[in-house]
């Protein structure tokens, strides 16, 4: 383990000098926050782990992590440029989808206030609402400082860790699943442990390669190169053996195909999809047997049955608790919810992924207002970068697939935004409020 621990900091001293390398290469007027955005993208759970994160007396209960730090500096940033606007009388645009985004965190503070002192601390309301905060704290502040040498930095470090992610996870499959592993280690069949690559869970890693995947179809020119990338990305999804994350890339695939302008694109993905079926063969060379541990244990395996029970109690918790919701899992209706689901119920309360939803999981804890507010914002964003990616060039369907795959990684899943996903969301859509042609990015 001791050899891992090394490997990991020799990773973040690489992802440090790639970041610094493409920033300074691409030229950005924001060098440092473009510097820190790469870093972010190419190691960011890495950096979440307790190696390098700041703990304080444990009384706290307290610790400065990698996102934390951004956040009290962004914050900071942004007080400072927007005083500067208001001096100058200087206005950016605004989009309707920021608008309820602002609605959202409204209504959810309003929430929050009321479930304070009842159900909630104050720790836990600073903590979360605050984590909530960082989606907005690093949407706003890419937006006030992109240009397209940052654009291109983000697009490269995507394509960095994409490639580097799948790699560690192929040797995760075939040689030592605890190679470079920072968290949790799930079995796939036959005794295989799914690949997380170098992230702390598989569905992380197929909703980080997912966009990576997006970024080479859209971003490099190269028919050659454009294959290698996107085969290699489709090798570490593979390898997670996360069924959402195989239907959402399939998905996008399917969609940016049917929605390229140039034809001669297209091959690319059949041949992308030949070589992914060559290089994982070997893992799948059972699957044709209906009797194999491969379909027995992860294909026809069943998620879901347990699952739509806690569904069914949760949208009747909704129907009664429909304005605040429940607050959180240190309640009486979520214990007895738990038990009617019957569902393994986590006496410390903390047990909340039975509601494997982001949607009914935000309207049971926080009512249906904050879950209408977030939809509306979510869905509006995803259609203006549709239209965008339609109307104005294919540079846009990277937001708008990163976007599409968080509304459908949310029908299993619950991915608030101060998760990773969420946030790696925000850093893409924010750089594609910029005005600019696909052509003039590409390589």
């Amino acid at each position: 383990m001791a050899v891992y621990s090394a490997l990991l900091i020799v990773y973040v001293s690489l992802a440090m000098c790639l970041a610094a390398g493409i920033t300074y290469l691409n030229s950005p007027k924001h060098k440092f926050i473009t510097f820190v955005f790469a870093l972010w993208i190419l190691a960011v759970q890495v950096l979440g782990t307790d190696m390098f994160t700041i703990s304080f007396a444990k009384s706290t209960g307290f610790d400065l992590q990698f996102n934390r730090i951004l956040l009290i500096s962004f914050v900071l940033y942004l007080a400072w440029s927007k005083t500067k606007e208001m001096i100058r009388g200087e206005r950016s645009h605004s989009y309707s989808f920021e608008k309820l985004l602002v609605l959202y965190y409204f209504l959810s503070l309003i929430v929050f206030l009321v479930h304070l002192n009842g159900v909630l601390t104050l720790r836990e309301f600073v903590v979360v609402y605050s984590g909530w905060l960082t989606f907005g704290v690093f949407y706003f502040t890419l937006k006030c400082t992109v240009d397209e040498g940052m654009i291109k930095s983000i697009l490269q470090a995507l394509l960095l860790m994409g490639v580097f992610s799948a790699i560690i996870a192929v040797l995760q499959f075939s040689f030592d699943s605890n190679f470079m592993r920072i968290g949790i280690a799930r079995e796939a069949f036959g005794g295989k442990i799914r690949s997380n690559g170098l992230f702390v869970a598989e569905y992380y890693q197929g909703y980080f390669l997912i966009p990576a995947t997006i970024v080479a179809m859209v971003y490099l020119r190269s028919i050659a190169l454009k294959t290698a990338v996107i085969a290699v990305n489709l090798v570490g999804i593979v390898l997670t053996f996360h069924r959402m994350s195989w239907i959402i890339a399939l998905l996008i695939m399917v969609i940016y195909s049917l929605a390229s302008r140039k034809k001669k694109a297209k091959p690319v993905y059949i041949v992308a999809a030949l070589l992914t079926v060559l290089a994982t063969g070997y893992a799948m060379k059972s699957s044709l047997d209906t009797r194999s541990s491969f379909v027995l244990e992860r294909l026809l395996s069943d998620t879901v049955s347990g699952r739509f029970r806690f569904y069914e109690v949760a949208i009747a918790r909704i129907q009664t608790n429909w304005l605040t919701g429940v607050g959180n899992t240190n309640t009486n209706a979520y214990y007895f919810d738990v038990l009617r689901s019957g569902q393994r119920f986590d006496s410390s309360g903390e047990n909340v992924a039975n509601i494997h939803n982001l949607f009914l999981n935000m309207g049971y804890f926080f009512g249906l207002p904050v879950l209408l507010s977030f939809c509306l914002f979510i869905f509006s964003m995803m259609k203006h970068f549709w239209k965008k990616a339609l109307d104005d060039g294919k540079f846009y369907f990277i937001a708008s697939g990163v976007v599409f795959m968080f509304i459908c990684a949310n029908l299993t899943n619950w991915f608030y935004l101060n998760t990773d996903v969420a946030l790696l969301m925000a850093i893409v859509t924010s750089m594609s409020t910029r005005s600019i042609e696909a052509d003039t990015i590409t390589d």
